[in-house]
């Protein structure tokens, strides 16, 4: 906390504070001094504070961009190439655009042979064009042949 001294007169008690993101010095209430951690002058430098301090390796529940903890059973990974909109990717979907030297479509399904989902390893992991190709498979099984070739099931 950055308080560099206390104020008191007739209206109650005050701190001049500095802001923890742009060092400007302000006055606050000894109310709201108390509540937070950090001071900041204004909103845009909370925010400011917060995108840079409490993202990624700044934030204390930080787990070197590993979810394990998804209710659906698949293991999410941290994307640093993402700047907007979903920060995470399924790591079988990862594991699959790196065997295949190319990013997935949205539309592409990448199915788990052992049905483990947190088993990732590619001899694991095969790739449909979409769901109703994925679909067709579960129905008819190893003499599925798809868009991508026939599927050969392991003994």
């Amino acid at each position: 906390m950055s308080i560099l001294e206390k104020k008191s007169n007739v209206y109650g008690c005050s701190f001049i504070c500095k802001c923890d993101t742009c060092g400007k010095k302000f006055t606050r209430k000894a109310t709201w001094v108390n509540r937070t951690k950090h001071q900041f002058c204004n909103q845009e430098c909370a925010s400011k504070y917060k995108s840079i301090e409490v993202t990624g390796a700044g934030n204390g529940r930080w787990r070197g961009g590993i979810n394990l903890g998804r209710t659906d059973g698949y293991i999410a990974i941290y994307d640093v190439k993402k700047k907007k909109g979903r920060r995470y990717k399924m790591l079988h979907r990862h594991v699959m655009e790196q065997s295949i030297g190319r990013e997935l479509l949205p539309e592409e399904i990448v199915h788990h042979i052992n049905g483990d989902r947190k088993d990732n390893r590619i001899e694991n992991l095969m790739l449909f064009a979409n769901s109703s190709e994925h679909q067709k498979f579960h129905e008819f099984g190893k003499h599925f042949r798809g868009a991508y070739g026939s599927v050969s099931m392991p003994a």
